[in-house]
């Protein structure tokens, strides 16, 4: 769930329940269009928690930004090895076991997560641990599969109304959703990159 849509009818009592906070905003055509709309409601130099943070994708966006970034992710994934090459000098990335966070209590303004939160083993640890390194205010954002084919040890896949039950049972209030790319593309997505484009092969 992610980036641009056109605000969902409300033809069942499941779209109806978090209707009002599916996004038309042109803000939200990309994760990065996102935090930097988010940027304007932090405080300056807020300190951002990278939930997931992989190869850092966005590293270049966060010192645009000016955010102070810490990297988070699982010290047992899929693919540890590919993570650590990928670090750049000067990167703080910290590898936990999955579960408890290892940070103190509201500790971050913004904990920033891309895509990775279909891959967490335990729900209710994982949002309760991000609940609790937050500050009181703090903003939890980013982007999450849903209806994605099975990859890298994914665990979950979380529909707008099921997101919405878990973050509000650990006290967030949800703000905005927005819909992304579908199950269906990113099947043909995986497809495309196993047998290879028409293209390719002219």
């Amino acid at each position: 769930m992610e980036a641009t849509a056109k605000r969902i009818a409300h033809r069942s009592w499941l779209a109806s329940d978090i209707g009002h906070t599916f996004s038309t905003s042109t803000y939200m055509d990309a994760n990065g269009s996102l935090l930097r709309h988010l940027s304007g409601c932090l405080p300056q130099a807020a300190r951002l928690l990278d939930f997931g943070c992989g190869s850092v994708p966005s590293r270049q966006l966060y010192a645009e930004l000016g955010l102070r970034w810490v990297g988070l992710d699982y010290g047992d994934s899929i693919d540890p090895a590919y993570h650590r090459g990928k670090a750049q000098g000067g990167d703080c990335i910290v590898y936990y076991d999955g579960l408890k966070i290892p940070f103190d209590d509201a500790e971050f303004d913004v904990v920033w997560s891309t895509q990775s939160l279909e891959h967490i083993q335990d729900i209710d640890t994982s949002f309760g641990e991000i609940a609790r390194v937050l500050r009181d205010g703090g903003f939890f954002a980013g982007s999450v599969s849903f209806l994605e084919p099975y990859h890298a040890r994914s665990t979950f896949s979380f529909s707008p109304y099921g997101f919405s039950l878990i973050l509000r049972k650990h006290g967030f209030e949800l703000l905005e959703v927005a819909a992304g790319i579908d199950g269906l593309s990113l099947i043909l997505q995986r497809l495309a990159g196993i047998f290879g484009s028409t293209s390719d092969r002219e």
